[in-house]
């Protein structure tokens, strides 16, 4: 089957040129067309089907340059626009491969109720260039799914409890292989609804609170105990504190925006690597069937609270440990959380991912975890860019699992395309909402969120305090 190239775009006002990678191949063999907003490359084995916001014409201007030089062979293809300007999102490259379109009755259907099939990109490694009349297949989700691309259509059984991106799945689990289904902390993922989840989430959190553990990492870690702590704080906690992350830039960038309408993408130089603009390349350009936004974003506050810290604790060099730490604090990737749009307002999601930062990780330190929370805010206020690098190094940990890849099955690979495409306004709607809510939790000494976390922590730290003799 045809390959898709690697390939990176710049542009100017008047041009737009493709640089694609092509090793060891016969470059009289290439072809183009440009029709439009339609651009397609042709040079067996490889095929590049793209879309581009605007038009682009093939006149006397058009030229191609070979290099078998250049990493044994790139072309870089200049290309004339047919109007002046820039086109934007040129670097989200997997909303630029051609997807199916959708059929206007699957639209209409969707209206009225919860989305039944999702349309799928057409330009995957698997399937690029493939015409064939059955790209509209349903399938049913099973064992033979997995690694052939879940989300090449599915079907859902009315009734079933459903899960995963958009709750896209169900009768998911059970024909899952035993070490598979360790990847999350929830079992009978296939039996229990959404509050029967929740109510024995909530019950084994608190099975496997440990309170010397809380205390401990409180006195250790705390400054007011400094005089009194012969030991010193946790090393790994303070180079967790001290660590500069990517997302806080440098030098460090202004506070999120306070509004929808100064929400900016404050990092303009916001690149991707090669290993980034692969893993696009690999997710087709699909096209979600989504009635409701909002849970889908609180779910995305809790994913990249793992992540953050899990970057901040491995100083953004995953280990062995990382699939598992990200996974365990998010209530979404452990126990395929369904957040109520309207009953479940931002804070309520930033306090369950606090709750189990105190319950299961190495550091057990509120400190650390209102950093997370800041962390979290930072990310989503600079735009669908800083959320896709989150996400894309997300995607990147759990693919080395040998359980847990399952959870890009589930959830990562479908955020990865979904968040290409959502509307900057929309986004900063949220943020603007988790900013308030993030506030709210801070006031008198995160007093509203340590009730709210509901570990007794205000009598905990009281109890360190008195047999500390401050």
């Amino acid at each position: 089957m045809p390959r898709i190239p690697n390939f990176t775009i710049s542009q100017t006002p008047k041009t737009l040129s493709i640089v694609i990678k092509l090793p060891f191949i016969r470059v009289s063999s290439a072809e183009t067309l440009v029709e439009g907003t339609n651009f397609t490359f042709s040079c067996p084995p490889y095929l590049l089907k793209l879309t581009f916001p605007g038009s682009l014409v093939d006149d006397d201007d058009a030229k191609g340059v070979y290099d078998p030089n250049d990493d044994n062979g790139t072309l870089t293809l200049t290309l004339s626009k047919e109007t002046e300007g820039d086109f934007p999102d040129l670097d989200l490259t997997t909303t630029l491969l051609q997807p199916r379109e959708l059929p206007a009755k699957l639209a209409e259907r969707n209206k009225a109720g919860p989305p039944l099939i999702e349309v799928v990109g057409s330009t995957t490694n698997e399937d690029a260039g493939d015409d064939s009349d059955d790209e509209d297949e349903q399938q049913k989700v099973s064992v033979a799914d997995w690694g052939k691309g879940l989300g090449d259509g599915v079907e859902i059984k009315v009734g079933a409890p459903r899960y995963g991106f958009n709750q896209s799945f169900s009768n998911s689990f059970s024909n899952l292989r035993e070490q598979l289904q360790d990847m999350c902390e929830c079992k009978g993922m296939d039996i229990l609804s959404t509050s029967e989840k929740r109510a024995l989430r909530d019950s084994t959190e608190d099975d496997k609170f440990d309170a010397d553990h809380y205390c401990g990492d409180y006195f250790a870690n705390h400054s007011k105990f400094k005089g009194v702590n012969e030991e010193g704080e946790d090393p790994l906690y303070a180079q967790a504190r001290d660590y500069e992350p990517w997302w806080n830039g440098n030098p460090k960038p202004p506070p999120p925006p306070a509004s929808v309408e100064s929400l900016t993408e404050t990092l303009q130089d916001l690149t991707f690597d090669d290993k980034e603009r692969e893993a696009l390349l690999s997710l087709p350009n699909k096209e979600h069937l989504i009635s409701d936004h909002r849970p889908i974003l609180l779910s995305l506050v809790d994913i990249i609270f793992g992540y953050c810290y899990d970057c901040r604790m491995t100083e953004g060099d995953s280990n062995v440990e990382s699939p598992w730490t990200i996974s365990i604090l998010s209530p979404t990737l452990s126990w395929f959380e369904a957040w109520d749009g309207k009953e479940d307002p931002p804070k309520a999601v930033m306090t369950a991912a606090v709750r189990r930062s105190l319950i299961y990780p190495y550091c057990r330190f509120l400190g650390l975890s209102t950093t997370l929370l800041k962390d979290v805010l930072r990310i989503m206020g600079r735009g669908r860019r800083a959320v896709l690098k989150a996400l894309l190094a997300s995607r990147a940990v759990m693919e080395k699992s040998d359980t847990h890849y399952m959870l890009n099955k589930f959830y990562l690979d479908d955020y990865v395309i979904w968040v290409q495409k959502i509307e900057e306004g929309l986004l900063g709607e949220f943020v603007t909402e988790v900013e308030r809510g993030l506030g709210e939790l801070e006031k008198d000494e995160w007093r509203e969120l340590k009730e709210a976390i509901d570990l007794d922590v205000p009598e905990l730290e009281k109890m360190v305090v008195e047999q500390s003799g401050l």
